[in-house]
């Protein structure tokens, strides 16, 4: 469990972490931009996975000068991170294990990325998110990077409103102002009998469970999972 001390430097590298999305996804741009270009705009967008991501994310996807801040390249989905998002969506009550290399951005994409697109879809497509880690801290600074998306960025605002949450990422749940819930359980917590009223959770997303002690027990690591 997670000191005070260290709760206090959690909170206060999320609010810089949020000044920068903000910064960032500026929509100076679409100035110029007519109420049905940007209907138009929207539905392409929730129609099409990567280029979501590069207009939503920019502050994941492109390459900065560190001293000066200008783009360098925009960093474009690989088709299997694509392919993979397709198929979360297509698929009601998928159980899938997705196994990509350590650096190919697992983490970004299961628990932000895909989360934030089936959730601004047409019609919403997620109601309760729950994110299990090796430990509820851990899960829990998971969620501050959904809420620094749903609370920060301007784009994501300016389409779908500010969707400012009922509590802290803190405090472990939080519920966004359209009623997603989003929740964090660490490993050994189970998410079965939780509900949110009449929702109960519909994308449960496991990241890195496992740790050093772990790994060196190979029973331990059948067990859990």
């Amino acid at each position: 469990m997670a000191t005070a001390a260290e709760k206090k430097q959690a909170y206060e590298q999320w609010k810089e972490h949020c000044k920068r999305v903000q910064s960032i996804t500026d929509t100076a741009l679409l100035a110029g931009e007519t109420p049905a270009q940007k209907d138009r705009r929207i539905l392409r967008l929730q129609g099409n996975y990567a280029a979501f991501c590069e207009y939503y994310f920019p502050h994941f996807l492109t390459l900065r000068d560190k001293t000066t801040g200008e783009v360098i390249r925009t960093i474009h989905n690989a088709p299997f991170h694509n392919a993979a998002a397709a198929k979360v969506k297509g698929t009601p009550n998928l159980k899938a294990v997705f196994m990509w290399p350590r650096g190919h951005a697992k983490s970004t994409h299961m628990d932000i990325f895909v989360p934030l697109w089936l959730m601004f879809q047409p019609k919403r497509l997620i109601n309760f998110m729950v994110v299990v880690g090796k430990s509820e801290d851990s899960a829990t600074r998971l969620l501050g990077d959904i809420q620094a998306e749903l609370e920060h960025n301007q784009r994501i605002i300016a389409d779908f409103g500010k969707q400012q949450g009922n509590a802290s990422w803190q405090d472990g749940e939080f519920k966004a102002a359209n009623g997603v819930k989003f929740l964090a359980c660490g490993r050994g917590q189970s998410p079965r009998g939780l509900r949110d009223r009449e929702a109960r959770p519909d994308y449960i997303v496991i990241d890195d469970l496992d740790d050093d002690e772990l790994c060196r027990n190979e029973k331990r690591v059948h067990d859990i999972t």
